[in-house]
């Protein structure tokens, strides 16, 4: 099995000149080991260096979010199964040495820029990773995790539809609703909203302007008044609750609520998610020592949400 294979995304015929810097970077310091460019169907005749081009369809190449999900995808990682690990390598990047081989020899799954630890509770990140656009990963292992997380996340009958709000670009509960938009036309009897603390809040708001209901909802760590967390985190909520919630018409459009919380939640007072259970005719399930159900607490995952699910097959 080969080692390692740069994999340099690219969508256009032309670059601007800091793409082509780095070009030229990736050239200079990694240019001895194998480079492919990923690249939509019928994209040909590049008017820069030509390297290999393994070409995915064009529908993967339209937005941040669609490039995103073919990264999620097996069929990708089977595309380079010669190599142990793949680079993805964005024009974004500037490269000033050649250590590939040694961090490959560390034998990580994967290399990639941390989140930093927030201030900010809804943004604490202790061991992630996210951003991809430069990072080494291990080919076998992506594609198994790929697979667990399949068997875990795609119950029959289901399809999961899974967006992130980064604080950086979400500005206020307009934005947050404008960037679920392209995603309504999925939503029908048959959905199911989850959300945690703000998308808990979010999934109420979608839920008031609906004008057909969903089959359910899962709210972890909701709330609806202010949390007194710090002026800037406080200022960042106010467009989710500065208005009343309509109660009668959130329980309207969705026919059943779960809703979940820590009982010793640092951030959402416990009486909150008690009030939102009362209005909506819900159930609370009070987690011991959970609490705000976030990666600080030592959540990456809640098996009580999958198995809510299952019970609505």
């Amino acid at each position: 099995m080969k080692k390692v294979a740069i994999i340099v995304p690219t969508y256009k015929r032309d670059l601007n000149e800091d793409e082509k810097k780095s070009l030229r970077h990736l050239l200079y310091f990694l240019g001895n080991h194998d480079i492919y460019y990923m690249a939509p169907e019928a994209l040909t005749d590049l008017h820069y260096h030509k390297f290999p081009t393994v070409f995915f369809p064009k529908k993967y190449f339209k937005s941040v979010m669609t490039y995103s999900k073919l990264l999620l995808k097996k069929e990708f990682y089977q595309k380079f199964s010669e190599y142990e690990y793949i680079l993805i390598y964005q024009f974004d990047v500037l490269v000033f040495s050649d250590q590939l081989q040694y961090w490959c020899e560390k034998g990580y799954d994967y290399v990639g820029a941390p989140w930093f630890k927030s201030q900010i509770p809804e943004y604490t990140h202790d061991d992630a990773c996210g951003n991809g656009g430069f990072s080494l990963r291990n080919v076998n292992k992506a594609m198994e995790v790929i697979e667990k997380s399949n068997e875990s996340l795609l119950v029959t009958g289901f399809k999961f539809l899974k967006q992130l709000f980064f604080l950086v670009k979400v500005k206020s509960l307009k934005s947050w609703l404008k960037t679920f938009e392209p995603y309504q036309q999925y939503v029908n009897k048959d959905s199911i909203f989850v959300g945690h603390s703000m998308g808990a809040v979010l999934a109420m708001r979608l839920l008031e302007s609906r004008t057909s209901p969903i089959l359910a909802s899962i709210l972890a760590a909701p709330f609806y008044g202010e949390l007194h967390l710090g002026e800037d985190f406080d200022k960042l909520l106010r467009s989710f609750i500065n208005h009343p919630f309509d109660w009668n018409r959130i329980k309207q459009n969705c026919k059943k609520f779960v809703i979940f919380d820590g009982d010793n939640d640092p951030y959402v007072p416990l009486s909150q998610p008690r009030f939102i259970t009362d209005q909506l005719g819900g159930e609370l399930n009070i987690v011991p020592g959970g609490k705000h159900l976030n990666g600080e607490a030592g959540y990456r995952e809640l098996p009580e949400v999958l198995a809510e699910i299952k019970k609505w097959l």
